[in-house]
């Protein structure tokens, strides 16, 4: 399958974008998916939105799943990473809470 048609079938916050307020949350990825939250997350979401290349080792890393020794660094540097400019000009990060994943507005 080629990268372009791949990447129509990621999930884009577009299509769950929320009315956006300050610190407003948007559950991505629930919990119940334990520790493989992350890698679904590289798996399924369009990371150019986020500002993510899917080149960068984060990715890399999270994308060959738990198992690997450095998953959860890769996460938090993810976490760090990530943003997300909607067509409003709002900015969204993302934040891990108690397991799940969330988009949080910022303004």
């Amino acid at each position: 399958m080629n990268q372009h048609n791949h990447s129509k079938n990621k999930i884009s916050l577009d299509q769950l974008e929320d009315d956006c307020q300050p610190n407003k949350q948007l559950l991505l990825v629930d919990g119940f998916r334990g520790i493989h939250v992350p890698n679904y997350f590289v798996n399924n979401f369009d990371l150019a939105q986020w500002s993510l290349n899917p080149e960068y080792d984060i990715i890399k890393c999270l994308k060959a799943g738990a198992d690997q020794e450095n998953y959860w660094e890769c996460f938090d540097e993810l976490l760090s990473k990530a943003a997300y400019t909607d067509m409003h000009g709002r900015t969204w990060h993302l934040e891990s809470i108690e397991g799940d994943l969330f988009a949080v507005c910022e303004n």
